[in-house]
């Protein structure tokens, strides 16, 4: 890298040196991706070799920050930081990982893989891709480690945990895993600003009374008989405010936005940009309301949750849309105070993928608002597993499990019942800070600045 960075910053090379120009791109891209790390100060003192300085990872963590470089063709790479090193790995073609990931997907949402089958197309997929994104970084990557992973690209619609390792277990059982959006959030400090109210109680929307002021609607979001036990359980549990049915409305959502945790229990969903000349997809094809949004430039305008009256929404869309709280809302939100939010629902972690920048949906709202952290799901989750799962989730967080390893040890629990379907159980993420609920930490009541 030095010496890449030496030759392409000393100005247009010779006829003989055309290679390093054909990897300047490569080498300004491990300069942003070293600067998410350490800061653009410290970056630039370690490319002129002054020093420098990594996240502060324990010796039992890792970071892995994946990243798309064009190549000349797309090519994944990582960096890997431990207490003790960072090291660049390259991990291949892009377009080759891209489309395992896509085939993956699809197997596991509409061809359930048999226990007896360890070579259904599935599984064979899950191996590819972790001999390509795993295998190369295991040896700095101690067994139960905290595993933080930074994805980029497709990156960010594949579930990790399901991978499996040459022992025959899973990522899972070796790790717990929690997405950052960049590896320099575990360099952050907080400060505190004096003591403030604390936040507001916890609050549960689950069960919105979807077909309210169009009961005969045409198009309809499928019922969700599990979610209204659910929303019930879970507020019982963490003493919250439960908001269901008919007053599961826009405006009851806006005014909670400084509630201690937010869970969902309803319909999400995310529909792909439709550009002219592109061919439908089942999203952009269907309702007259995702087909008005799917030429839309911006995925937050794309993707929302289900609220009061959203059937109606389907069906005849208004300006205001009542019934749908779509990302591009969320945004404006002041969840500077909410610990976590929680988003049981389909495909509430899907959105745009933006390489370098992300994906834009409502996992990356509800954070750009400023919670802390977010549990969202990368496909059409089972109602009736998903209620398990959360039940488990919050019975392990109450016991001030920290918050990865509570969604880890309720993803085991769901997995012992259904073995060979990652469908049930490896579908659910956690983006951002993965200890134990702040309304356990002794500063709780005081206002937190990260800087």
């Amino acid at each position: 890298l030095q010496a890449l960075l030496r030759q392409a910053k000393e100005g247009e090379p010779d006829s003989a040196s055309l290679s390093v120009v054909a990897r300047k791109g490569f080498v300004e891209a491990l300069e942003a991706r070293l600067a998410s790390f350490i800061g653009e100060g410290a970056r630039d003192q370690l490319l002129m070799g002054i020093g420098a300085h990594r996240p502060v990872v324990g010796r039992d963590a890792a970071v892995v920050e994946f990243f798309l470089v064009e190549d000349p063709v797309p090519v994944y790479h990582c960096f890997v930081v431990t207490d003790d090193a960072l090291r660049l790995v390259s991990l291949g073609d892009a377009a080759n990982i891209d489309h395992a990931i896509r085939q993956l997907r699809s197997r596991i949402l509409e061809d359930a893989p048999r226990a007896d089958d360890p070579n259904s197309v599935c599984w064979r997929r899950a191996r590819f891709l972790a001999k390509r994104l795993l295998e190369p970084i295991l040896p700095w990557i101690p067994n139960g480690a905290q595993l933080y992973v930074v994805p980029d690209g497709a990156l960010f619609t594949l579930p990790f945990d399901l991978l499996p390792l040459e022992d025959g277990s899973l990522a899972i059982d070796r790790w717990t895993i929690t997405h950052l959006w960049n590896g320099g959030e575990l360099s952050t400090f907080s400060v505190f600003f004096g003591s403030l109210p604390a936040p507001e109680k916890a609050v549960v929307i689950s069960a919105p009374n979807l077909g309210a002021g169009n009961p005969s609607a045409e198009s309809r979001f499928t019922e969700l008989p599990f979610a209204e036990r659910e929303g019930g359980s879970v507020a019982e549990k963490i003493g919250a405010t439960h908001i269901s049915g008919t007053a599961a409305t826009k405006s009851a959502v806006a005014s909670c936005s400084g509630a201690e945790i937010l869970h969902f229990a309803t319909h999400s969903f995310y529909v792909p940009r439709r550009r002219e000349g592109d061919s439908d997809t089942a999203e952009s094809a269907g309702t007259l309301l995702f087909r008005m949004r799917a030429p839309l430039e911006d995925a937050m305008d794309r993707t929302g949750i289900a609220l009061t009256g959203a059937d109606a929404e389907l069906n005849a869309p208004t300006a205001a849309s009542e019934g749908i709280l779509f990302a591009s809302e969320v945004i404006d939100f002041d969840l500077r105070s909410t610990d976590l939010v929680v988003l049981s629902s389909c495909q509430s972690g899907l959105g745009d993928l933006r390489p370098g920048d992300g994906i834009q949906g409502l996992r990356r709202a509800f954070r750009a608002a400023g919670a802390r952290s977010v549990v969202s799901s990368l496909w059409k989750v089972p109602d009736a597993a998903t209620a398990d799962l959360m039940v488990g989730f919050y019975d392990r967080l109450l016991a001030e499990v920290p918050r990865g390893q509570a969604l880890r040890e309720a993803k085991l629990e769901l997995r012992k019942r259904f073995p060979a379907d990652p469908l049930f159980w490896a579908g659910f993420v956690l983006d951002g800070v993965d200890g134990p609920l702040f309304r356990f930490n002794p500063a709780r009541g005081l206002t937190v600045g990260t800087m």
